[in-house]
Parts: structure tokens; C-alpha cells; sequence
């Protein structure tokens, strides 16, 4: 059975979301290899209008020390929100696989999930190259796996400034004081935005004012141009 362990960036909740982080292991009775079941899902995902970041993890050794079965990771952002259970039956349909060899979960954090399909941050855990990730958008996938070694502004202090920040604008005024670097404002922006959708999906109390969708894009454009003059 699939089961995502030791992950504390992602949730195990049946909650609507538009990423979800999912984990195949090849069934018992499949006459395929686990390369040919990665062809398969990426098929499935190719048939789909989203990104996907996919990889195969192999030779990889437990706490126990006994090795782990072959088994694959990956993060799709979709259109519109889905359900884990509507999304596991999507994928049980599709691929003809049984849904306990298939888990899914919620992301809280889709910076450490990318970097956890090459395990960037576990020095433990066997490192994979970059080139060993399938996707359909690399320069995402680079531009999110870079974020938190190429400027002075980790993944953790930008979600500490969006959680105490009551608008983007003061978010930006905060990483102005850290680092100028207009390349990220996209990332920074879907950081923000993605600090308060967890907030509301997970029904807690937000500290954090989503504010004007015209406004936020205003103090964009405003930083943007700031910094490229």
C-alpha cells in the first residue's frame, strides 16, 4: 500500500485543492516495469490540461535499513479544485490500478514538495538529479527548486512574512529590505496566495486580508517596475 510518511509538508486530508501530492507504488500483480507505469501516468496527466512534476525513486534504503520498493512521486497543479478521493478515483479509472496502491495528499508547501522529489533538503535520503524529474514545465519547476538557494529570502521567511502581512504590497516591502530580485514575483505572488487558500480550506482563523485581486496586481506591476528601472 502507498502511504506518504514523513513528509511534514503535505496533509493526509480529503480536502479540496488545486495541487495535490500523490505517491504510486507498482501494484503486486503488474506485468509491467515501474518505467512503464511512469510512461502510463504521464500519459494520463498528457490527456489533462496541468502541471505535473514527477520522478521515480529507486535503490533507496528505510530507517530500517532494508530496501525500499520502487515507487513514484509527483505534483500536480490542476485547473480547479478536486477532491483527493474524486482525484483517486480519477486516477484508479485511468491508469486500471487499484486506489490502495495510489496515495494522495494536500500540499502545505509546494516549494518543499519540489525539492523533496530529488531530496535537495534530506542529506540522508539518495539525491536525484534535476534531470530526473518529468514535467511539463521546467522553468517552474527551476524557478520554485532555486527560489530559497539563489536569494537571501528562504522558502520559510517568505511563509512567515505572507502569515504576519495583512497585504501583498507590505509582503514586498518586507522582501525589498531582505533582497531585490524582480525575477520571483510570480512565485512570491503564488506564495501569498497560496498561504491564504491553505488558511481557508484548513477553516482556521486567518490572520492574513486577501485584499483587492486589482490592488495586489497594482503593487505588483509597481514593484516590478521598480526594480527594472
Amino acid at each position: 500500500m502507498a502511504l506518504i510518511k514523513n513528509i511534514d509538508f503535505v496533509k493526509d486530508l480529503d480536502k479540496r485543492s488545486k495541487t495535490h501530492f500523490l505517491v504510486f507504488n507498482l501494484p503486486h500483480d503488474a506485468d509491467y516495469s515501474i518505467s512503464a507505469y511512469k510512461t502510463k501516468i504521464i500519459d494520463f496527466f498528457k490527456s489533462y490540461t496541468f502541471r505535473y512534476y514527477l520522478i521515480v525513486h529507486h535503490d533507496e534504503i528505510n530507517e530500517d535499513g532494508e530496501k525500499e520498493r520502487e515507487h513514484i512521486h509527483a505534483l500536480i497543479e490542476l485547473s480547479s479544485v478536486k477532491r483527493g478521493s474524486t482525484l483517486l478515483n480519477d486516477l484508479e479509472k485511468g491508469l486500471q490500478v487499484k486506489n490502495e496502491t495510489i496515495s494522495v495528499a494536500v500540499p502545505l508547501n509546494m516549494t518543499k514538495c519540489l525539492r523533496y522529489l530529488t531530496h535537495l533538503d534530506d542529506p540522508s535520503k539518495k539525491r536525484y538529479e534535476k534531470t530526473a524529474v518529468f514535467t511539463n514545465d521546467f522553468s517552474r519547476y527551476e524557478d520554485y527548486i532555486n527560489f530559497c538557494c539563489k536569494t537571501a529570502l528562504t522558502t520559510q521567511k517568505l511563509i512567515d512574512i505572507c502569515q504576519t502581512s495583512t497585504s501583498l504590497l507590505e509582503v514586498f516591502c518586507k522582501i525589498d529590505s531582505i533582497d531585490n530580485n524582480a525575477r520571483y514575483l510570480n512565485l512570491i505572488r503564488a506564495v501569498w496566495q497560496e498561504v491564504h487558500d491553505y488558511a481557508r480550506a484548513g477553516n482556521r482563523e486567518s490572520r492574513l486580508l486577501v485584499g483587492d485581486t486589482n490592488a495586489n496586481d497594482e503593487a505588483l506591476d509597481k514593484y516590478s517596475n521598480n526594480n527594472n528601472n
